[in-house]
């Protein structure tokens, strides 16, 4: 059986929202540099 806890970490994780600030395609615009640095990491 779950304990206490894990059942509010459960209850907690199911209020949050999967909000993205930036879109995908968005991002690349928004953050070229850091882009770049990641596709030629």
């Amino acid at each position: 059986m779950a304990s206490d806890a894990a059942m509010e970490k459960m209850q907690l994780r199911q209020s949050y929202q999967n909000m993205w600030h930036t879109d995908l395609l968005g991002s690349i615009k928004k953050d070229t540099p850091y882009c770049c640095f990641a596709v030629f990491w």
